[in-house]
């Protein structure tokens, strides 16, 4: 295997080293499968800049144009394949748009809890990429209201002071 296989990080590191261990003849169905994986394929490149933050108008044409152009399969949209047509951009950051945001937000407080009824009415969701969404912004939601919830968010900096001088730090 290459040095680029072995970088790949994460699980997929510890399950390509331990699949070392096995003979040739099964490795190479392993180096094969890493080949396919479209992460392979985004991480192995390394002229490839990712971008973050808000997206520029020429991103915004693009992505509309590759969801246009990409054939879809049972009326889902194939996101790996935009993504990896993007360039600049992950698949999950091509996801939802903010007017599907906004919809599935609307949903939630009308009492729509569920995820399947919310996919019917967003063309090109299913019920799984509903349900990610959701406990994936709640789980930002915590985050933020735990960083809010931080000594220094919750006193002003000179009462911070007061109780580090008291404490003699």
């Amino acid at each position: 295997t290459s040095c680029d296989q072995m970088q790949l990080g994460g699980s997929g590191s510890a399950h390509l080293a331990f699949n070392l261990l096995k003979p040739v003849t099964q490795m190479s169905s392993v180096v094969i499968r890493l080949k396919r994986n479209p992460l392979y394929e985004l991480f192995s490149n390394k002229s490839v800049i990712m971008s973050k933050g808000p997206w520029s108008c020429n991103e915004d044409v693009l992505l509309t144009k590759l969801v246009e152009e990409t054939p879809k399969k049972q009326d889902q949209i194939h996101w790996v394949e935009i993504g990896r047509r993007m360039n600049s951009r992950t698949s999950k950051q091509c996801r939802e748009s903010e007017e599907e945001k906004d919809l599935i937000w609307d949903c939630l407080t009308k009492g729509i809890a569920s995820h399947a009824s919310i996919a019917k009415l967003i063309p090109g969701r299913t019920p799984l990429q509903i349900k990610n969404y959701i406990y994936r912004e709640r789980a930002k939601e915590k985050v933020r209201i735990k960083a809010k919830m931080s000594l220094p968010n919750i006193c002003n900096v000179s009462t911070t002071r007061k109780l580090e001088n008291l404490r003699g730090v």
